[in-house]
């Protein structure tokens, strides 16, 4: 299955881009398949030129290699750079939660609390791809009461290689319970001003999204970069 978007707001371009991107990190496209311009454009209904433009934005975002007399490849997931950009996203994100406990609003709290209850919602109906994506949100919407939306923006272009980890990973309904347990205590340490709480949970929020390195090279080998 292709995904599309159903997003009709900005340009074509961008929608084109957005979509493709999204078919590589939800592996719905493959980890070292290729993908012609052709095709893509068949499949986009646009031009050839706008999937050549598209290819060369995910070429920066190093989910395809653009290699000349051949194709566009979809890269390998490379676990080191999940690693790393894993590692940077704690550091700054700890300091982010700091500022917000001082900067966000009651308003501001007021909507991560109603991020909290759709949350809920698909923790009880078991809709995981739902709640990765709210997820998301929950965070983001902290970065962007800081005024720090351009630094999310960064962290976000850093992390396709864990994104599409993510989407390789078994959910599980413990782990989401346990997630959702820990957003409600970094929104209380926040609404409370208490920097330390937040940072400390949101620590053990990080371990949480850990994975299973050898079990995924084992059960995808083909997905992963030597």
């Amino acid at each position: 299955m292709f995904l599309q978007t159903n997003d009709l707001s900005g340009s074509v371009r961008e929608q084109v881009y957005e979509a493709l991107k999204e078919n590589m990190i939800q592996l719905i496209w493959k980890p070292g398949m290729l993908i012609s311009e052709t095709m893509a454009a068949e499949m986009m209904s646009v031009s050839r030129r706008i999937i050549r433009e598209a290819f060369a934005r995910l070429s920066r975002d190093k989910l395809v290699e653009i290699i000349p007399q051949k194709g566009c490849y979809i890269t390998k997931i490379d676990l080191a750079h999940a690693d790393e950009a894993a590692f940077i996203r704690e550091q700054l994100e700890a300091e982010v939660i700091r500022l917000a406990c001082m900067r966000m609003t009651a308003e501001h709290t007021a909507m991560l609390q109603s991020l909290l209850e759709q949350q809920e919602l698909a923790v009880k109906e078991k809709q995981f791809d739902q709640l990765a994506m709210l997820d998301d949100h929950f965070h983001q919407m902290i970065f962007a009461a800081c005024n720090m939306e351009r630094t999310w923006t960064v962290l976000q272009q850093k992390s396709m290689n864990s994104k599409r980890v993510r989407f390789l990973m078994e959910p599980s309904l413990e782990n989401c319970e346990l997630m959702l347990s820990e957003h409600r205590v970094i929104v209380q340490a926040i609404h409370s001003k208490d920097p330390d709480q937040a940072v400390c949970v949101l620590r053990k929020h990080f371990k949480l999204l850990s994975f299973d390195k050898l079990g995924l090279l084992h059960k995808y080998p083909n997905y992963f970069k030597a």
